[in-house]
This record gives structure tokens, C-alpha cells and sequence, in this order.
């Protein structure tokens, strides 16, 4: 028997009322939908949750931040040696600005909105983890840059662990560098909101977060045209140092205080409102 006799058979037989026939057309019939629906909708699991970036130097209280969000308690921590990334969610309190909006009896808007946390060491050798992220994180809402409100002296006292005023100044500049660079990639997008977390707030010997602000930026300046002054140095006067001194630095940020850790417990309400308005 030739191809086409049995093609011809075998329509005959598909196409008949026959038993055979009424069974592989409802297999097709309820199988073809179910086909379609996976592929067509994906597990929403598969999208990524917004992203929020903490970095800053060591021993200004990123871990412990990162985790008093994601299990709400407060343990013992230690100095990170690689990035640690977690969900979290916000209090009920504290409304996201996707829900500002929203009904109370809507049943979106009692659903915790989760987001994702990436912490970074901040050792010296070890800041490139955030670098690396803020160039190639996906989705990402804000940067937090924490800092030590009680690490800021200008000179810093004998023995101290610290980086002071200067060691902060220049990593914060180089983190709000990258933040220009990676912003003037996505065309018609948004800036990166970041914010300065002015941590240890309750400390006696930190400073008031106004006063962190001026000083700060006074030091990101110097920095800045310091850097700037050995690049047209490097250059030998070919013009590319003084075009980088007249340059701005150009990203703007928010300074908001609090702490993680405390003898009156957490104030971090001011941060959590913060990335709320991100969401």
C-alpha cells in the first residue's frame, strides 16, 4: 500500500464517526487551550521584584538593616565578606506609592508589596560587588548609601576604626559617578533616586543630619576637584582635567537620619517611607 492510500485511510478514519475519531478530537479539543494558556502566561514568579541597592563603608550598619527588614528582628552581625541578597516587604503602615491611590477594600492593596534588597560589602577591596550591581542590577528602584553618623570628623581621633569625613566623601562620590554613568545609558528614564541613610543618628557623638549635609557635600566637592586637578596633572595640560574640574557632579540625593540598633529600639520610619515612594 502506497503513502497516499494510507494518508487517505487514515482520514477516512479520523474524519468517520468512529469511536476512534470522537476520542483523539476531544484530547485535542481540551489539550489545545491548556497548551496555548502556558505559554502565553508565564508564572509571574519569573519577573523580577523591584530592587533596592545598600552599600556605604563598613561598620555603618547595612547588614543589619537588611536583615531587621527581612525577618524584623535585630541579631548579631558581622562584617560582610560577599553581597547578600533578600526579599522584604513593608509594614502595613507605611504606604508604597503604586497603592497611594487605591481603596482600602481593594484586595491588591492588602497584599504586602515585596521588594528586593542587595547588600554589599564595604571593605575598601571589596566595594567593586556594588559597583558591579549599580551598573547591571535589574530593576532597580533606589540606591541607599548608609553611613556612620558618628564616623564624620574631619580629623579622626587616635585609634579609631573609622574612615571619617574624607574616606566616606570619596566612596560616596564614586558611587554617585556610576549612578550618572548608568542614568545617562537609559535614554528618556528616570534618574536612580539614592539615598544618603545617616545611620548611629542616636549615638552622642554623631552629628545632626543637617549639619551631615553640609559637610558632606563640602567634602564631595573637594574630592572632586582634587581628582580632577590630578587628572589634568596626568594630562599634562591636554585640556581633559579642566574639563572634568568644571563638570558637576550632577546627581542629586537625600539626606534622612536614623538608626537601626538602639537603646530606645529601631527608627528606620523615615528610610522605610523613602523606598515606599519608590514602589
Amino acid at each position: 500500500m502506497s503513502w497516499s492510500s494510507k494518508a487517505q485511510t487514515w482520514a477516512s478514519v479520523l474524519l468517520g464517526p468512529s469511536l476512534l475519531a470522537v476520542v483523539i478530537s476531544t484530547i485535542i479539543a481540551i489539550s489545545l487551550p491548556l497548551v496555548v494558556h502556558f505559554l502565553l502566561y508565564r508564572p509571574s514568579s519569573a519577573t523580577s521584584l523591584p530592587t533596592f541597592l545598600i552599600l556605604g563603608p563598613r561598620g555603618a550598619g547595612k547588614t543589619s538593616f537588611v536583615t531587621l527588614l527581612e525577618q524584623g528582628s535585630n541579631p548579631a552581625t558581622h562584617t560582610s565578606q560577599a553581597p547578600l541578597t533578600v526579599e522584604a516587604s513593608l509594614p502595613d503602615a507605611i504606604v508604597v506609592a503604586s497603592g497611594q491611590y487605591r481603596s482600602s477594600n481593594d484586595p491588591t492593596s492588602q497584599a504586602p508589596t515585596r521588594f528586593q534588597l542587595i547588600d554589599t560589602p564595604g571593605h575598601t577591596k571589596l566595594r567593586h560587588f556594588a559597583l558591579d550591581f549599580l551598573a547591571t542590577a535589574n530593576n532597580l528602584c533606589g540606591v541607599v548609601f548608609m553611613l556612620d553618623a558618628g564616623d564624620l570628623s574631619v580629623i579622626e581621633p587616635e585609634g579609631s576604626t573609622g574612615i571619617g569625613l574624607k574616606g566616606t566623601a570619596e566612596y560616596l562620590l564614586d558611587v554617585l559617578l556610576a549612578v550618572k554613568r548608568r542614568s545617562a545609558k537609559l535614554e528618556g528614564a528616570q534618574p536612580f533616586a539614592l539615598l544618603v541613610a545617616a545611620n548611629k543618628l542616636d549615638l552622642f557623638t554623631a552629628l545632626p543630619t543637617p549639619l551631615i549635609k553640609t559637610r558632606l557635600s563640602a567634602e564631595l566637592h573637594d574630592v572632586f576637584r582634587s581628582r580632577a586637578k590630578g587628572l589634568l596633572d596626568s594630562n599634562s595640560g591636554t585640556g581633559d582635567g579642566a574639563q572634568a574640574e568644571d563638570e558637576e557632579i550632577g546627581v542629586s540625593y537625600d539626606v534622612i537620619g536614623g538608626h537601626v540598633m538602639g537603646s530606645n529600639g529601631t527608627d528606620i520610619t523615615e528610610w522605610l517611607k523613602w523606598i515606599g515612594k519608590r514602589l
